[in-house]
């Protein structure tokens, strides 16, 4: 099991551009978010072998896993190119490439509806693990807690920082 925890949001990070923020969240938080789930995972099943009540939190797990895998998928592949477009454009003072989804907002209040849905999943695990204190739990809820606080910073940068910005930079470049 790696020592993998996730740092706290640099202060640096509210000064760096959206094609910088978009680097740093793919480099600092995709990876390691899905590698510490799947740690977070096979802890589970090792530790709580015995026990079928926890087979619906590693099925809520798993499919956290897949659905994290696929929003950053879209966020790399779709999202974040059309963000790092708009940074060009906005350095260099020229209407930005045409989008397929239209504006930069309708995708941004997809993936910022995904993230209300992951932080609530979480919050239920969470209740789960509070409630039982044992050994294992306390390491469980400690990974979990980890984990959830990389979330947190993670969307954090995301809704607060990158995302109104590529928004106001869209809304003034097609002004």
């Amino acid at each position: 099991m790696s020592d993998f925890t996730f740092l706290s949001v640099p202060k640096e990070v509210h000064e760096q551009t959206m094609d910088q923020l978009v680097d740093f969240i793919v480099s600092h938080f995709h990876t390691g978010t899905l590698e510490h789930l799947e740690q977070l995972i096979t802890m589970i099943r090792e530790q709580m072998q015995d026990a079928s009540c926890y087979l619906s939190v590693i099925s809520s797990l798993e499919d956290s896993y897949h659905d994290l895998q696929m929003h950053f998928m879209k966020e790399e592949q779709v999202l974040f190119p059309y963000i790092k477009e708009l940074q060009e454009a906005f350095n260099e003072q020229r209407p930005p490439e045409e989008f397929h989804c239209g504006s930069v907002a309708h995708p941004i209040h997809a993936m910022m509806h995904e993230h209300e849905n992951e932080l609530g999943r979480y919050d239920c695990l969470l209740k789960l693990f509070k409630n039982d204190v044992s050994d294992n739990h306390i390491k469980i809820l400690d990974f979990l807690n980890n984990l959830v606080t990389g979330l947190k910073e993670h969307i954090h940068i995301e809704n607060e920082l990158l995302f109104p910005r590529a928004i106001k930079v869209e809304e003034q470049l097609k002004a």
